[in-house]
């Protein structure tokens, strides 16, 4: 079974001979993570845009990747293909090279970041062969403070983030006039910006809008839900889950998502990379596993259960005592490989008697999931393991 990356390596044929999918928006959702300044245009320099397969050039990787170290970009170019977010690199090598990426140009590259205002917004065009454009908004990492941020979205709304993600759409659509069809995702809060930005654009630019991915992004509050610009775009977007989601389930009121097969257990499958891909296409599940809906019936139930000001001081609370641990990732949590026990527990035992309660029901549900998906994933290996002869 394989993912994006062994799709880009594999799939040649051109747009024209295989319409756009889910699981192209998914590559460019992906490759919006990628750091363009200063090699993609942006709206002030008046340029066609840089092609993909002008961008896999030696000079340009450190500016591209500048937290990867040359090394691991040299062993990555010679096959090895280190997991998590380095696949982009990968990934951008493959679609440089693929005859159905190649000639895509990258224009419109903007990036913006205000901690104080709790805003990093990032967006890239893509212009297919054709008449069709992708609009793609970065996402967050594995890191607690991107989970947190995916928080905080379903939380608040609207976020800076996400009057940015609307202004972006809206110049876009300005500036491509009326000769393309357009399209917009992105992965984790990146589909939460390509909803939020299609829902709150103007009716003659919605009207232009062909699909919105949302690739396990998390939703919004009821009272956003209920705007008519959301109910206008509702029918073109296309919401995709891994089978242990939680960001991608966090507010969600909605039914009509689709589920994927992940490589990966728990909330690791938030990693885009895991999703198994077949005859280039995703390859669905009937269903959320029985862990995955119980943490989300868990997280839920305290989302409502509490004001606006008490659930973001929660929030605060529980991201500070796991970083107090030396957590800088979900996964040195689930896997745990946290520094200080010690200093977590001292957190804990600092903070109310109320917030403690919240914070232990929401670890045991994390721990439950986590467990589960121990279990099956000795199970898998037990499976497939040879049988000894005898």
């Amino acid at each position: 079974m394989g993912n994006i990356l062994t799709y880009v390596q594999t799939e040649l044929r051109l747009f024209s001979e295989r319409p756009f999918s889910a699981v192209d928006s998914l590559v460019l959702a992906e490759l919006a993570y990628v750091r363009f300044d200063g090699v993609v245009p942006g709206f002030q320099r008046l340029r066609r845009g840089v092609r993909l397969r002008d961008l896999y050039k030696a000079e340009l990787m450190g500016v591209l990747f500048p937290s990867l170290p040359a090394e691991e970009r040299a062993a990555i170019s010679g096959g090895r293909y280190p997991a998590s977010s380095q696949n982009r690199y990968a990934l951008l090598a493959a679609a440089a090279m693929s005859p159905r990426f190649r000639d895509i140009r990258l224009r419109f590259y903007a990036e913006e970041q205000d901690d104080a205002r709790m805003q990093q917004v990032a967006a890239v065009t893509f212009l297919l062969p054709g008449r069709e454009a992708f609009i793609a908004f970065r996402g967050t990492d594995s890191s607690l403070t991107g989970w947190k941020e995916d928080f905080n979205m379903a939380l608040i709304s609207p976020i800076p983030s996400q009057e940015a993600a609307a202004k972006y759409l809206a110049a876009v659509g300005r500036r491509l006039f009326f000769r393309r069809a357009l399209m917009t995702g992105g992965h984790s809060k990146g589909g939460n910006l390509a909803v939020y930005a299609a829902m709150t654009a103007p009716p003659e630019l919605q009207k232009r809008i062909a699909a919105v991915y949302n690739h396990d992004g998390p939703g919004f509050r009821t009272g956003v839900l209920d705007n008519p610009g959301y109910r206008a775009i509702e029918p073109r977007i296309v919401k995709i889950l891994p089978q242990s989601s939680i960001v991608g389930m966090l507010l969600s009121d909605s039914d009509d998502y689709a589920v994927v097969e992940s490589r990966r257990f728990g909330p690791m499958q938030h990693d885009a990379f895991s999703w198994e891909v077949k005859d280039g296409n995703f390859v669905y599940a009937e269903k959320l596993t029985d862990g995955a809906e119980y943490m989300n019936r868990t997280l839920k139930a305290w989302l409502e259960s509490m004001p606006d000001a008490q659930r973001q001081a929660l929030i605060e609370a529980l991201f500070h005592v796991l970083e107090s641990a030396g957590a800088d990732t979900i996964e040195d949590i689930v896997e745990g490989r946290m520094k200080s026990l010690r200093a977590l527990i001292s957190q804990y035992r600092s903070l109310d008697a109320d917030t403690r309660k919240m914070i232990a029901r929401l670890v045991r549900a994390l721990l439950k999931l986590s467990l589960k998906n121990i279990r099956r994933e000795r199970a898998q290996k037990e499976s497939t393991a040879p049988l000894l002869e005898n």
